[in-house]
């Protein structure tokens, strides 16, 4: 485990520590729950609370994932705009060769960070 707590860890450590947590308080919920059930004391009034802070936890991580996603998208559809300035500059195969290499480029990339994302994310 990295030294320095959770606030030092690197992105996916963090993402990996707060889904764990999140899924053992919707454990700790259940167990709470079901207590009366199991024969033990009457816990079910913490049920809502760990219930509204474990839903509360996975909505965080949700928007973190939209806010990451977002920020991608931004930055490819600025590469985009940029690539369709230089579409407006081709005047002979010369230009038009290093406007298909560009849009190549932006696009290839984009589709490697998609990747990324869905095989790391």
């Amino acid at each position: 485990m990295p030294v320095g707590g959770p606030l030092q860890w690197g992105h996916s450590n963090r993402r990996k520590f707060w889904f764990g947590f999140s899924v053992l308080l919707y454990i700790v919920a259940a167990v709470l729950l079901l207590s009366e059930e199991l024969d033990g004391p009457d816990l079910t009034w913490g049920f809502s609370f760990l219930l509204v802070v474990v839903t509360s936890s996975f909505g965080w991580i949700q928007v973190k994932r939209h806010g990451e996603l977002a920020a991608s998208y931004t930055l490819t559809a600025h590469e985009i705009g940029s690539i369709q300035t230089l579409a407006l500059e081709i005047s002979d195969e010369t230009k038009l060769s290093e406007f298909v290499n560009a849009a190549e480029f932006a696009f290839s990339r984009e589709h490697t960070q998609w990747q990324a994302r869905r095989d790391f994310g």
